[in-house]
């Protein structure tokens, strides 16, 4: 649903800890739905960045809506993954989102997992979240 994807997107572009954390730029907010442009690199200036996307959508006869998000954090330090994380959480679990079209009910994590790519050095975290909400008569 557009409503979640655009809620997702701007509270977490929007904080200024996270920002901070991403190194954040107008131009590059480092957040990225699905896949990062294949320019996106890591460095000391930004070093990390995060997506995210759908993984599951409602079936339409349902009355609330309910979707499973995977936000996906990428970076070359695994503690700073996990300072990301917790500001992530922070904002999303448990949280009001703002929604058009739709009442929203609840955010739960579902999901916290840590991987590592040897291969390219990079520590990666992989956290859904379940968004439910009802749309708006």
């Amino acid at each position: 649903m557009k409503d979640i994807k655009q809620a997702i997107y701007q509270t977490l572009r929007d904080d200024a800890v996270l920002q901070g954390m991403l190194g954040y730029s107008v131009e590059d907010p480092r957040i990225y739905y699905f896949y990062p442009p294949e320019e996106v690199e890591l460095s000391d200036a930004k070093p990390a960045y995060i997506t995210y996307y759908e993984l599951m959508t409602p079936p339409p006869y349902l009355e609330r809506e309910e979707e499973l998000y995977c936000i996906d954090i990428w970076g070359r330090e695994m503690g700073l993954n996990e300072d990301i994380f917790e500001r992530v959480d922070a904002l999303l679990n448990r949280k009001s989102l703002m929604f058009t079209n739709h009442h929203h009910l609840v955010t739960l994590r579902e999901l916290k997992r840590d991987l590592f790519e040897a291969d390219r050095g990079i520590y990666h975290k992989v956290i859904h979240y379940r968004v439910v909400s009802i749309p708006k008569e």
